[in-house]
């Protein structure tokens, strides 16, 4: 179900339920001419497999895409596998031109596409698969730059390295 919202002095957005979600993120992909920026706590081989192709595909126009995720404390056993898993999947997403920031203890699920596009909700794009979960979409320069400042998007050192090249 798409939800159209307008409100006075505001961009009008739309919210997208897990099942209409992905075409909508993929026809972003599709059309990202700059750079790709997403928030992700956990990285699913699963879903991951779903949209290598179109991060590929991105790359390969010479977009710029930059994943967060969440770095699993090493000191909880339970994270073992878990930080095993991440390295394996990182390695492998770096070697395609992506280059990854682990952040300790968050849970953010954010996109910024060309500074142009956000979106922001409960949908762990890198690894949903199954549950039922929520993304609002923006198409605002302003929106885009507010996640990007909040969430410290903007920091990424491999970006900022880049830039500065």
């Amino acid at each position: 179900m798409n939800v159209k919202y307008e409100y006075a002095g505001c961009d009008p957005h739309a919210v997208y339920i897990n099942e209409n979600f992905w075409d909508a993120f993929k026809n972003d992909l599709r059309s990202a001419r700059e750079s790709v920026q997403i928030f992700s706590p956990y990285i699913g081989e699963k879903r991951l497999k779903d949209i290598s192709g179109l991060l590929k595909a991105c790359i390969d126009r010479g977009v710029k895409i930059c994943v967060f995720v969440e770095c699993p404390d090493p000191n909880y056993p339970s994270n073992r596998e878990r930080r095993k898993k991440l390295t394996l999947v990182k390695g492998g997403i770096e070697r395609t031109g992506i280059h990854v920031t682990e952040i300790p203890d968050t849970h953010i699920k954010v996109a910024v596409i060309d500074d142009e596009i956000a979106w922001d909700g409960s949908l762990n794009i890198l690894s949903q698969w199954e549950t039922n979960e929520r993304m609002t979409r923006w198409e605002s320069r302003d929106k885009a730059a507010e996640i990007k400042k909040s969430h410290q998007l903007h920091l990424c050192e491999t970006c900022l390295k880049n830039a500065s090249a």
